[in-house]
C-alpha cells in the first residue's frame, strides 16, 4: 500500500525516501523471499536510484527474475543498459540470461533487436522459447526472415520452443506498427508453406492476417479459401 501511495502525483520526495529505505533494507535482509518482496516494491517505486542495486542480482538464479522484471518496468536508459550489459557480458547462467530476455519481452523494451536475434538457435528449448517470445514482442520486419525459418524448421506446429506462434505474432506486430507491405508478404509466404505442409491451424492464422492487411481483397481471399479441399480450413 505504501509503495502505491508514494507513486501518486506530487509525491516524488516521498517516493525517493521510500525507495532509498527499500534499498537499505535490501542490504540487511538475507532470506530470498524477503529480498524478492523488497525487489517487487522497487519495481513499483524505483527509478534510476535503484538500478545499480537491482543490477547486482541479475546473475543470481534465485533473484534474477524479480530483478530483471523490476529493471524492465523502471525502463529508463540506465535500466536498459543494465539489462543489455547482462546479456552482452553473458553474466550468470542460462537461467539468469533467460530471466533477462523474458523481462525485456514482457515489458516490450526498446533494446537493439540484433541483441536478441543473435541468440536464435542457441541454447536449449527453454532458451529458444524466451528468445522467440521476446522477438515476437520487440521485433521488426528485420526479424521476419529468421523467425520464419525457425517456424519452418519446426514444421509450422505448436511445440516447446513456440517458434511458430512467435512468428505469427511477429507478423501481426509488424503490420500493427505500420509495415503492412512486409507483413502481407510474410503472411502470403506463410499461407503457401502451411498449406503445402498441411498445417490448418497455421494456415488459418496466415489467412486472418491477410484479411486485416488487405481488407479490399478480403472477399476474394475468403471465396478462394472456401474452395479449398480441406474442410477444416
Amino acid at each position: 500500500g505504501l509503495s502505491h501511495f508514494v507513486m501518486a502525483e506530487g509525491k516524488e520526495s516521498n517516493r525517493l525516501t521510500t525507495a532509498n529505505a527499500y534499498l537499505k533494507a535490501l542490504d540487511k535482509v538475507t532470506e530470498r523471499e524477503t529480498k524478492a518482496i523488497i525487489i517487487r516494491q522497487l519495481q513499483i517505486v524505483g527509478k534510476d536510484e535503484s538500478v545499480d542495486a537491482l543490477g547486482r542480482f541479475l546473475n543470481e538464479e534465485s533473484l534474477s527474475g524479480p530483478a530483471a522484471r523490476a529493471l524492465a518496468t523502471i525502463n529508463t536508459e540506465k535500466a536498459k543498459q543494465a539489462l543489455q550489459s547482462a546479456l552482452l557480458r553473458k553474466m550468470g547462467t542460462a537461467k539468469t540470461q533467460q530471466d533477462v530476455i523474458l523481462a525485456i519481452g514482457e515489458a516490450q523494451m526498446e533494446v537493439p533487436e540484433d541483441l536478441i536475434k543473435g541468440m536464435l538457435g542457441n541454447g536449449d528449448q527453454n532458451m529458444q522459447k524466451v528468445v522467440n517470445y521476446t522477438l515476437s514482442r520487440i521485433g521488426s520486419a528485420a526479424s521476419l526472415k529468421d523467425m520464419g525459418a525457425a517456424a519452418e524448421k519446426v514444421g509450422f506446429v505448436v511445440e516447446n520452443t513456440g517458434a511458430n506462434e512467435a512468428y505469427i505474432a511477429l507478423i501481426k506486430r509488424v503490420s500493427a506498427k505500420g509495415n503492412v507491405k512486409e507483413a502481407e508478404k510474410a503472411a502470403n509466404d506463410l499461407l503457401k508453406k502451411a498449406t503445402k505442409a498441411g498445417k490448418t491451424h497455421t494456415r488459418d492464422a496466415a489467412l486472418e492476417i491477410l484479411f486485416s492487411t488487405n481488407k479490399a481483397n478480403a472477399t476474394k481471399l475468403l471465396l478462394t479459401a472456401l474452395k479449398a479441399p480441406c474442410k477444416a480450413y
